[in-house]
């Protein structure tokens, strides 16, 4: 299992406050909300690999997903608070594998983690399309910077590039 101070080494995506709406009738957070959460993440995170609002408005691309593998590993409760962490893994001509980690910070657990494949997409064709040079160079920057770390994550195996 990855640390907590292992993922504190990755770039911050969003943060929340579990509310009662949040919650099942188990009294811990609905798995709707932990996708929720992580999808607001992957916003941000595409934001971060250059794929942003002036991006998606422009050029008309952008990224869509075509798997999630979530583990949960910690409930989270009303009034708690966690954060999403992103590290970008692979990508390959048209897609990306990344993985996201959601941190409870009330109490110091790995709450859940997320695994993510997407594709690049032209979004009036509604076709897939390669990923252009200028994301790849940025891909390729973020990637080397990630794997200075000492750390490997530990993967589902549901997702291949």
């Amino acid at each position: 299992m990855v640390t907590i101070e292992q993922i504190l080494q990755l770039p911050f995506m969003i943060r929340s406050t579990i509310t009662s709406q949040h919650l099942d009738r188990l009294g811990h957070m609905n798995v709707r909300y932990y996708l929720g959460i992580f999808a607001d993440a992957y916003t941000n995170f595409a934001g971060y690999l250059g794929v942003d609002d002036a991006y998606l408005d422009e050029q008309k691309k952008g990224t869509m997903a075509l798997r999630h593998v979530i583990s949960y590993h910690a409930e989270v409760h009303a009034g708690q608070t966690v954060a999403v962490y992103a590290r970008l893994l692979k990508y390959d001509e048209k897609r990306l594998h990344s993985i996201q980690y959601m941190l409870n910070e009330t109490t110091g657990d790995v709450a859940a983690s997320i695994e993510g494949l997407a594709i690049h997409v032209d979004l009036v064709k509604r076709k897939s399309i390669p990923i252009p040079e200028h994301l790849a160079d940025r891909m390729d920057a973020i990637i080397a910077e990630l794997d200075q770390l000492d750390w490997q994550p530990k993967l589902s195996g549901g997702i291949k590039l």
